[in-house]
Parts: structure tokens; C-alpha cells; sequence
């Protein structure tokens, strides 16, 4: 097995790669790469050109993650909530990815969480 040097934050880290030249990395270093992605704001690809990652192995992570069920069992994932105009929200707790939490009390803020999500989603 041969090795690559990636750039992280100014330090250097090695990346092992097998005789194809593929990116070796454990299930762990895999989940902090994507940890590090989600809160990075760059691109796909250029986040994997940043690490030495092929950028078809880094999407399928991407996909991947997607695709794996929430690893809370029994957590649901989303939830649909209707409000009228007349309905106030009483303790509506919406919970983000890396700890962000929105706290819903008004059908004003259910509007306005909802266009966050949206933009959030899209952003992806």
C-alpha cells in the first residue's frame, strides 16, 4: 500500500491508498470526513480534491449517508405540521443536524423554519 499527503487545516495528514489508487479509510475517518463536509460549506468535488479523495467515492459516501437510517432507533426523521392562522404552536421543537435546534411558537416562525429547511435542503 502506497500513501498521499492531504491538506487539513494546515496540517498534514497521510491518506492510505491501495494499488488502484483509491482513498483507504476507516468507517470512523469516513464520518468525520462527512462531519467536517456538512460543516465545511464547500463543494463536493472541491472538498474531495481538498482531501485527495476521488470525487465518485466521496458522492457515494454522500449518498450513502443519506440513505442510512437515523441512528436513534425508533427517531423519526421528519414530521408534518400543519397551523392555521387562529393556532398557536405550544413547545414545537424542531431539531437540525449538528445540534441546531429551532423552537416554534407562532405560525409566523413555522413559516419562516419551514423557508430555512427548504433553502437548507436545496443548499445540498
Amino acid at each position: 500500500m502506497t500513501s498521499t499527503t492531504s491538506r487539513n487545516g494546515g496540517k498534514s495528514e497521510i491518506l492510505k491508498v491501495d494499488a488502484r489508487g483509491r482513498v483507504q479509510v476507516t468507517a470512523e475517518r469516513r464520518e468525520a470526513l462527512l462531519d467536517e463536509f456538512d460543516r465545511s460549506g464547500m463543494s463536493g468535488a472541491g472538498f474531495a480534491k481538498h482531501y485527495g479523495i476521488k470525487y465518485t467515492t466521496f458522492a457515494y459516501w454522500i449518498q450513502a449517508r443519506r440513505r442510512k437510517p437515523s441512528k436513534r432507533a425508533g427517531e423519526s426523521q421528519f414530521l408534518m405540521v400543519a397551523v392555521d392562522e387562529t393556532n398557536r404552536v405550544n413547545g414545537l421543537t424542531v431539531e437540525l443536524s449538528h445540534g441546531v435546534t429551532l423552537k416554534i411558537t407562532t405560525p409566523e416562525e413555522a413559516r419562516l423554519a419551514a423557508v430555512l429547511i427548504e433553502s437548507l435542503r436545496a443548499s445540498r
